[in-house]
């Protein structure tokens, strides 16, 4: 047996570039699209939850640095913005969760919606 030689499953020789037969077996499969593609409406109600949730605590903690330390404005800002997208991002991530997502199905903000 030379190294340019493939030896099968079972045993027996076969010519350079073998492949198993179950490769050839499966019928191609359409993979399914996206619930961003197949329910925009959807993912534009959970995307508009993720930025309302940031730009309402952006605005919290910015009147509350205004009102708690002496800062300029456009720093009181600075931190509204840092602060409101890491709210952003974590909601967006709690949505991700399994568990998160189910109960959001019930309210008709699931990744899909109900039915």
């Amino acid at each position: 047996m030379s190294d340019d030689t493939i030896v099968s499953p079972d045993g027996t020789e076969a010519a350079t570039g073998y492949e198993p037969e179950h490769a050839f077996d499966a019928e191609p499969v359409e993979a399914p699209l996206p619930t961003q593609v197949s329910e925009p409406t959807q993912a534009a109600r959970r995307t508009v939850i993720q930025y309302l949730s940031g730009a309402l605590a952006a605005l919290v903690v910015a009147g509350l640095v205004r009102l708690g330390l002496a800062v300029p404005d456009d720093v009181a800002q600075a931190i509204g913005v840092l602060v409101g997208a890491a709210v952003s991002w974590l909601v967006a991530r709690l949505m991700a969760i399994a568990k998160a997502d189910a109960w959001l199905t019930t309210i008709g903000l699931g990744a899909t919606p109900k039915g």
